[in-house]
């Protein structure tokens, strides 16, 4: 049984991508269905937005929920 749990456990490190890292939290875009994972690449695409907008930053969990549906409509039609 151990050594299922061991060969379990390195599969799982194996297949799990590596452009996603531990700090990395996943958000889920409701109107597209579709997540998007909030790296250092993400966080430059919002300051964009934001700049684009004319809106002072600040942090992404001070948005609200309006601003960040509008947010992740702006991100669809602006991909990396």
């Amino acid at each position: 049984m151990s050594r299922f749990l061991t060969i379990l456990a390195l599969s799982a490190v194996v297949f799990v991508p590596p452009s996603i890292r531990a700090d990395d939290k996943r958000y889920y875009d409701a109107d597209h269905k579709d997540y998007h994972v909030w790296n250092a690449q993400e966080d430059t695409a919002y300051r964009h937005y934001l700049e684009e907008k004319h809106i002072a930053y600040h942090d992404w969990s001070k948005a609200s929920r309006r601003e960040q549906r509008d947010y992740w409509a702006w991100r669809h039609q602006h991909p990396d």
